[in-house]
């Protein structure tokens, strides 16, 4: 309960979004001894209807916490929320959220948090009231959701988070479908090739179809599964209360909220049975952060998330699959001596060939673009999320491969582990450790491994695969990948 002790009288909400993608939301709450309160955000590369939605969530999310008088109405100028709240949720939920056409809904992810919103406060009634037509409220939350979104505008025009990619509306030359320019030379020196980089990454955010809030959305699936189907009271019993639920979801979106400044994506493949694992590496990334003594939140001066991965993906995280171009999974088959699979075998894919050929070696990399990189230059190679990620300790001490390693690892399989080379020595230490603890799970699961040690570029703290290949070429990856064993 809110320490506010009055009881609202009336309350509305508004959207708003500015024509470069600025949005905004106003809420206005009028108690009965007269205070006004008023509560507003912005968000970038927004629609008028999320904002609308947002707004209302809001809105509920406060009045949820102040003294509930029966029949209180929340004043709303979207028929966009009122109609669909109304009549088509029920018929979404029917039809496992598609609409009439069988098209996804659209905003489903503030569509739920909506309905959560609006059962954490069953004594809130939403009315239309038609907008600009003197509500005072509803004018009181339209000016917030204006000044919301023109302050972000004006945040954007003084340090542009993603400025270059917005002017970037015409394609550059030799840019691959879906990637922005400045991703695409990113990704280029990192010695990505344009057919790999075609079919593996993607650009989210301004000037691209890929909106921002539908990438978080994904992104935040697997963690939303789990609040929604998973909470728990203190006494260990399932959560009931909407309102809590909401609280979570809402926070959960607001965490995220950071790639709203655009970014580049993974666009993974799977293996059978396992869900697709992918990572985000938003423009403008978050602070890290670690809890200090009294519990509180501390951020990390200088420590930035670079890549973002799915909260609560099943097994704690996955494996990077890159998609094999038919140019790559030829040259792979020269290197290895192998024959290249007619077209039927090729019909199921790459990841599939390879689980049916034990023979095939296969590269561990950390991250997307070293595996990306040595897929350009022909060699198969899997990512993974952090060195330590490739294993899962249970509570009695005993481990075990990731599930991706384990259908990977059929009885011989080869597999060369590809970690950077470090400057440091306490961090090449972690490194080795790391990539000796993992060579182990994989050997006593039956699979042949050796660790390359890769070289240290001249004034360099660290060397990955891909810093290697696209300083001195694949012929230079190649006697890296043969030098194996422990680093003198």
């Amino acid at each position: 309960m809110s320490t506010t002790t009055a009881a609202p009288i009336a309350a509305a909400c508004d959207g708003a979004r500015k024509g470069d993608g600025c949005g905004g939301w106003g809420v206005a709450v009028r108690l009965a001894d007269g205070r006004l309160l008023e509560r507003s955000g912005a968000e970038h590369d927004t629609t008028n209807n999320r904002q609308e939605l947002r707004a209302a969530i809001e809105a509920l999310q406060l009045l949820a916490q102040l003294p509930n008088p029966q029949g209180l109405e929340l004043a709303c100028d979207s028929r966009y929320v009122i109609d669909n709240l109304a009549r088509s949720l029920p018929r979404w939920h029917r039809n496992g959220w598609r609409t009439g056409t069988g098209e996804p809904v659209k905003n489903r992810d503030l569509w739920e948090l909506l309905e959560a919103a609006a059962a954490a406060a069953p004594w809130v009634r939403l009315v239309w009231v038609r907008g600009h037509n003197g509500h005072t409220l509803n004018e009181a939350a339209d000016r917030l959701a204006s000044t919301a979104a023109e302050a972000l505008q004006l945040e954007q025009a003084a340090a542009p988070i993603a400025a270059p990619h917005k002017q970037a509306s015409e394609p550059v030359p030799g840019t691959p479908a879906g990637l922005l320019p400045d991703h695409w030379t990113e990704l280029q020196a990192s010695a990505i090739a344009a057919d790999v980089a075609a079919a593996n990454v993607a650009s989210w955010g301004p000037s691209t179809p890929r909106h921002w809030e539908t990438e978080r959305a994904e992104l935040v699936a697997h963690a939303r599964l789990a609040i929604q189907t998973g909470s728990t009271t203190e006494r260990g019993l399932p959560q009931a209360q909407p309102g809590h639920l909401a609280g979570r979801l809402i926070a959960l979106d607001k965490r995220y909220a950071h790639l709203g400044g655009g970014g580049w994506r993974t666009l993974s493949a799977a293996l059978p049975g396992l869900p697709v694992f992918d990572q985000w590496k938003p423009d403008s990334p978050r602070q890290k952060g670690r809890r200090d003594a009294a519990g509180g939140w501390l951020l990390l001066a200088g420590h930035w998330v670079k890549y973002e991965a799915g909260p609560g993906f099943p097994d704690g995280g996955g494996l990077l699959l890159p998609r094999i171009p038919e140019r790559c999974w030829r040259l792979i088959c020269e290197r290895q001596g192998l024959p290249f699979p007619d077209a039927a075998a090729r019909e199921v894919g790459f990841w599939l060939w390879a689980l049916a050929t034990p023979e095939l070696l296969l590269v561990i990399a950390e991250g997307p673009k070293k595996a990306l990189a040595a897929v350009s230059a022909g060699w198969p190679a899997v990512g993974l999320p952090g060195v330590q990620m490739g294993r899962r300790l249970g509570a009695d001490g005993s481990e075990r491969l990731v599930e991706a390693l384990q259908l990977l690892n059929t009885p011989g399989r080869r597999w060369v582990i590809a970690f950077d080379a470090e400057a440091r020595p306490s961090t090449a230490t972690k490194v080795a450790a790391a990539a000796g603890a993992l060579a182990r799970a994989l050997r006593s699961a039956g699979g042949r491994v050796e660790v390359a040690r890769l070289p240290l570029l001249p004034q360099a703290d660290k060397t990955g695969l891909d810093d290697l290949l696209a300083a001195a070429g694949p012929e230079a990856l190649e006697r890296a990948l043969a030098t194996t064993g422990p680093r003198a």
